[in-house]
C-alpha cells in the first residue's frame, strides 16, 4: 500500500531522503536510490520467513539497515496558524531512524565502535546537507536532529541466534522552520 496521509507520507520522505544521502549509499555498497531504499524499511525488518524468530543468516542479510518509524510520543502534531481571515493548520512530528550494522570480527571493540559513531555522524551531516536544498521539495524539513540512543552493541552473548550488532537511534523533529 502506498503512503497516505500526514504521518506516512512523513516517513516515506525520510526514507526518500536517507536513500539520497552518499554516506548511506556507500555504507549498504548501494549504486542508486532503489537500491539504497531497499535497506530502509517501514517500521521494522520484514516478517521472518519462519513466521516466528529471524535466524542469525536473515538478519545478516538484512543488515546494514534503517528502519523510519514515527516516535511513540510526540510523533504528529497539527497547529492552527491564522493571520487576518486566513488560517491553515502546520504538520510537524518526531520521526525515528534506527541505523543497524553487522559487527566486524576483524575490529577490535573501539574501532568497531569508533567507526560506526563516524558512519553515523556523517550520515546526520549528509541529512541536514540534503534538508537544507530548499528547492528540493522531496526531501525533509527538520529543524532538530539528534542522536538518541547508542551506539548500542549487541553480542553473541546477548543471543548468539541473533548474531552480532550495533546500532543507533536518530531522532528527527520535522515540520515548517520556526520563525
Amino acid at each position: 500500500m502506498d503512503p497516505a496521509g500526514c504521518i506516512s507520507e512523513a516517513q516515506e520522505v525520510l526514507r526518500r531522503t536517507l536513500a539520497d544521502c552518499p554516506r548511506w549509499r556507500e555504507f549498504c555498497d548501494a549504486p542508486g536510490q532503489e537500491a539504497a531504499r531497499a535497506r530502509i524499511h517501514h517500521e521494522d525488518l520484514p516478517t521472518p520467513a519462519t513466521g516466528g524468530v529471524y535466524t542469525k543468516t536473515e538478519l545478516n542479510n538484512y543488515r546494514p539497515y534503517a528502519i523510519v518509524s514515527t516516535a511513540e510520543t510526540g510523533g504528529l502534531t497539527r497547529s492552527l496558524e491564522s493571520v487576518g481571515t486566513s488560517a491553515h493548520f502546520d504538520t510537524s512530528g518526531v520521526l525515528w531512524l534506527l541505523v543497524g550494522a553487522a559487527v566486524d570480527d576483524t575490529l577490535s571493540t573501539v574501532e568497531q565502535d569508533r567507526q560506526f559513531k563516524n558512519f553515523v555522524g556523517q550520515i546526520i551531516d549528509d541529512l541536514c546537507e540534503l534538508c537544507g536544498q530548499a528547492e528540493v521539495e522531496e526531501y525533509l524539513f527538520f529543524q532538530r536532529i539528534r542522536l538518541a540512543g547508542g551506539p548500542y552493541r549487541y553480542s553473541d552473548a546477548d543471543d548468539a541466534a541473533q548474531g552480532e550488532e550495533i546500532t543507533a537511534l536518530i531522532e528527527i523533529e520535522w515540520g515548517p522552520a520556526t520563525r
